[in-house]
């Protein structure tokens, strides 16, 4: 997620948070933000779509790899979780790359009470999320 705020705010000349902020809302495939040039939010999702080549190819290549060891069993979908997962459009750009479904993650969705964590807070701690329910084993 980092690489991809870096590569944004490269390219445009923003701020690391005003990139940050424009990767997730305008994102690869998403609705530009209101009062956005339209020139800007080009360069926002070729730098997007630049940043994300080695993600699919790195996640392409661990895909490959488990498939081709003996003990390995079908995979069917990838989950995209964490904050970079709030990318607008990062999943369709990741399902057209490795050819498989992808969905977004709901960390949200194996806790009973979730004591009001805000969807976007829980998105952006998926690994703490996970880590507390295996703990409890």
């Amino acid at each position: 997620g980092s690489r991809l705020t870096a590569a944004v705010a490269e390219r445009t000349g923003l701020s690391t948070d005003e990139a940050e902020a424009v990767k997730r809302e305008c994102g690869l495939l998403g609705r530009p933000m209101e009062g956005w040039d339209p020139d800007t939010v080009a360069e926002v999702r070729h730098a997007l779509a630049l940043g994300a080549r080695p993600l699919v190819r790195e996640i392409a290549r661990c895909l490959d790899y488990y498939r081709s060891q003996p003990f390995s069993r079908p995979i069917d979908r990838l989950v995209l979780a964490g904050g970079t997962s709030l990318c607008s459009g990062l999943d369709r750009y990741l399902q057209q790359g490795t050819g498989m479904r992808v969905e977004l993650g709901d960390a949200l969705s194996q806790l009973d009470d979730t004591g009001g964590i805000d969807a976007e807070v829980a998105t952006r701690c998926a690994v703490a999320v996970g880590l507390a329910l295996d703990g409890g084993r």
